[in-house]
């Protein structure tokens, strides 16, 4: 299981790791909305979406893992589209 994981997941990885660092950097921006829904609809595809088509029509554990990869990807576009599409202007800092 553990090499079926790995061999379909984790390719993705650097999906996840380009939501993380665009999720950081909307932190600091203090726009954190859009990269959050980014973060839910990661996990209702994965947990939601994957858990339905084990139980409902008895999908395989790799079908499972496609879907995780799936959530995966979702996840890094999305975040990546929020910051990157988004308007981030320059606040200009008064000297008092």
């Amino acid at each position: 299981m553990g090499t079926l994981y790995l061999r379909l997941v984790a390719p993705v990885y650097g999906a996840v790791g380009l939501g993380l660092a665009f999720c950081f950097a909307s932190q600091g921006a203090k726009r954190v909305l859009l990269p959050v829904l980014a973060g839910t609809v990661r996990m209702v595809i994965a947990g939601f979406v994957g858990w339905s088509v084990v139980n409902w029509f008895g999908a395989s554990l790799s079908t499972l893992y496609q879907i995780v990869a799936i959530a995966a990807v979702v996840y890094g576009v999305l975040t990546a589209a929020s910051v990157l599409g988004g308007r981030w202007s320059v606040r200009s800092v008064s000297s008092a």
